[in-house]
């Protein structure tokens, strides 16, 4: 039988950690579960200075003991797949675990929020097919960045956001940009354009500001 808990974030890192660390101190009674295959990350705050040379890289390594402290679940393997509908988590381990409990009356999702945007949700409800979609995100250079780059860290969740909108397949893809840096860290993509079904279109655009 699969073990139960109330709520499983799927991967560690910063992000991760700090959801399961809130939410258990909103309430202590929700079990909560990380699984992350890696037994330390390296936080994004005060990566600035590590780049800067003010600070060694080692500084910014946290491990998940302090969140055992706060009684985090804690489990080190990979998510090899989410029912939505079972609500379980398969580990690649072969170890499932039951996730979010029915008395919480939580769903299961990946970590693309912004298409539950209080602003997005509302526009949803109107009977809108979009022609013309554009985003523009941008932000500063990150550590993280340095070994993500702008599409899987930033543009990600405006791709969701445009299928979200859209409800529709992608039918092409043309984009350009270039890396400044890092082997992977670009400074400007900029724009991708996403062609859609009755001729909509997407642009969508991603920047790390170096100033």
């Amino acid at each position: 039988m699969a073990e139960q808990y109330d709520v499983v974030v799927v991967g560690g890192g910063t992000g991760g950690a700090t959801a399961a660390k809130y939410i258990k101190r909103l309430d202590s009674s929700i079990d909560v579960t990380i699984v992350e295959p890696k037994p330390e990350y390296y936080t994004c705050y005060f990566s600035n200075e590590v780049i800067g040379g003010e600070r060694d890289l080692d500084s910014i390594k946290v491990g998940y003991d302090g969140l055992k402290g706060h009684g985090i679940n804690f489990v080190q393997d990979s998510a090899a797949g989410i029912d939505g509908e079972k609500k379980i988590v398969k580990i690649a381990g072969g170890q499932e675990l039951l996730a979010l409990a029915g008395k919480t009356g939580a769903s299961v999702q990946v970590g693309h929020t912004e298409r539950f945007n209080p602003a997005v949700l509302a526009m949803q409800k109107h009977a809108i097919e979009p022609k013309f979609i554009e985003a523009h995100r941008i932000s500063p250079f990150t550590f993280r960045s340095a070994d993500v780059g702008v599409v899987l860290d930033m543009m990600i969740h405006d791709l969701d956001l445009v299928l979200a909108l859209a409800k529709a397949p992608i039918e092409q893809v043309s984009a350009s940009g270039f890396r400044v840096l890092t082997d992977v860290a670009a400074t400007l993509l900029a724009p991708l354009y996403i062609g859609l079904p009755l001729g909509a279109l997407a642009a969508v655009r991603a920047i790390v500001d170096l100033d």
